[in-house]
């Protein structure tokens, strides 16, 4: 799923594209590897650094619809609409 798909393209993407980037070093757990990893492969195989952008993205515009008193529903595929609570 790309950012406009989210949602979130101006807040994101093509505004912060020319900006200065800042080179970061972190420290992860094997468990949190190997969902990055997941998450790359699932998304068509992107970067690891492309993974982290897209989940940072994603957390950000999630937070921004928490703010804004927006509820978040998964609807699962046997109909049931469940709703997401990030605390």
């Amino acid at each position: 799923m790309n950012s406009t798909a989210l949602g979130f393209k101006n807040d994101y993407s093509s505004d912060r594209a020319n900006e200065e980037k800042k080179r970061m070093s972190l420290t992860l757990s094997v468990d949190a590897v190997e969902k990055l990893e997941w998450l790359a492969k699932v998304q068509g195989g992107i970067s690891l650094n492309e993974a982290i952008r897209r989940a940072i993205a994603t957390e950000g515009y999630i937070r921004k619809e928490i703010e804004a008193d927006s509820k978040l529903l998964v609807q699962k595929s046997n109909g049931d609409i469940r709703e997401l609570v990030f605390r």
